[in-house]
């Protein structure tokens, strides 16, 4: 599967990520702001409860195991999620 194309995203998250349903259904597009507390936890790689946190406190979406993520924005700049 190809990751999403940015170029037809024409509103970028901030800070968040963007990537596709599991069943391919649609791009997804979560965009947490400023909020610096979800940011810190969306990047931690040293402490593995950190994603889960940042995923249980985003919202009514969870993404586990619903979307595979291709992009993080951080600060605006897209990363390669994996």
């Amino acid at each position: 599967m190809e990751k999403v194309n940015l170029e037809n995203i024409r509103r970028k998250p901030v800070n968040g990520f963007v990537g596709r349903r599991v069943d391919g259904s649609s791009i997804v597009i979560v965009d947490v702001g400023e909020n610096k507390k979800l940011k810190n936890l969306m990047i931690d790689n040293d402490n593995i409860s950190s994603w889960d946190k940042f995923c249980d406190l985003i919202g009514d979406f969870d993404p586990r195991g619903q979307v595979h993520i291709d992009w993080l924005f951080v600060d605006g700049q897209a990363r390669v999620f994996h």
